[in-house]
């Protein structure tokens, strides 16, 4: 039954029944599955390798298979659509992977490759010791001009809350009743901070000492302490970013 529901996924996408089968065959595509796709979010965002391979396996043409440029699109959208679900921590159905629903994104996905394409370093903010409040605010935005690994606005390593509110409780980003005024600041507020593996019932202050963090966070979170040693590493109060940074971690 949930082969049937993947190939007719594949089939809303426009993919032929023949690249349905290339697709989810194990010993040809090997992505039978949505999880299975995870491995192309993560190492070919686009699917253009992937796709190659289908019309050329091995470089040969006499054994791939069609697909058309609508196909190449759809599955580009998809894979971004999944990406995108991802970092926010959002359940993935497969009924709900329709050609609107993933279309819906398209002017997310089209300003993420411009932005990263153009992107030109910020001005540094206004800092006045004085005025702690407006500072912070500025340096927040500063950060969050900023992407991370995977495009997450890197001000999500800063944010107060380690966890994730539950999705039930936090409607998405153009849902009624969601919270959210855009994709980012959705991305902001559910990213990953703690690995799955980490105990429930701690404290975020214990867990702020001891985790345990994503990989992606950790990594952003490095970015984030470099962008403030660039700010402030002349300054005073460099102590406080000094001590966090022992291991780059910026919540501390």
């Amino acid at each position: 039954m949930a082969a049937v529901a993947y190939r007719a996924m594949l089939g809303r996408l426009g993919f032929t029944t023949d690249a349905q089968v290339f697709i989810s065959d194990v010993d040809r595509g090997g992505f039978d599955t949505l999880a299975s796709l995870d491995v192309l979010v993560s190492g070919d965002p686009t699917g253009g390798n992937f796709v190659k391979s289908m019309r050329r396996p091995g470089g040969d043409s006499s054994n791939g298979v069609l697909v058309s440029f609508k196909a190449e699109t759809n599955f580009k959208s998809l894979l971004f659509y999944l990406r995108h679900k991802k970092r926010t921590n959002r359940t993935v159905r497969i009924q709900d992977i329709t050609l609107a629903n993933i279309s819906a994104l398209a002017m997310c996905q089209e300003k993420e490759v411009n932005d990263k394409a153009n992107f030109v370093t910020p001005e540094a903010p206004d800092f006045d010791p004085d005025d702690w409040a407006q500072s912070a605010e500025n340096v927040m935005d500063f950060v969050s001009k900023h992407p991370g690994v995977t495009g997450i606005p890197l001000s999500y390593v800063l944010r107060d809350k380690l966890r994730v509110k539950a999705e039930a409780d936090d409607p998405a980003f153009g849902l009624v009743d969601s919270e959210y005024a855009s994709m980012e600041e959705e991305m902001v507020s559910r990213a990953s901070i703690l690995s799955s593996t980490a105990v429930a019932t701690m404290t975020d202050a214990e867990l702020e000492e001891v985790g345990p963090f994503t990989d992606t966070f950790l990594m952003d979170s490095a970015k984030v302490y470099d962008l403030l040693t660039t700010l402030f590493g002349s300054k005073e109060y460099y102590t406080y970013i000094r001590n966090a940074g022992k291991k780059k971690n910026s919540i501390n």
